[in-house]
């Protein structure tokens, strides 16, 4: 857990713009399959869930 906020003070700066770009991608998944909310939603969900283990 240490290691992990040591970490994000570290990359904080890089981790927003990696943030915009994960967003900016995302919408653009969304328009480009035409999924329905519900699906994205869900999608973005474990997406954040995978993220979280991963770190």
């Amino acid at each position: 857990m240490e290691k992990y906020s040591k970490r994000r003070l570290r990359n904080g700066n890089s981790t927003r713009k990696l943030k915009l770009a994960l967003r900016f991608r995302e919408d653009y998944i969304y328009e480009k399959f035409f999924m329905s909310k519900e699906e994205h939603a869900l999608l973005r969900f474990q997406l954040q869930m995978l993220q979280h283990f991963s770190i």
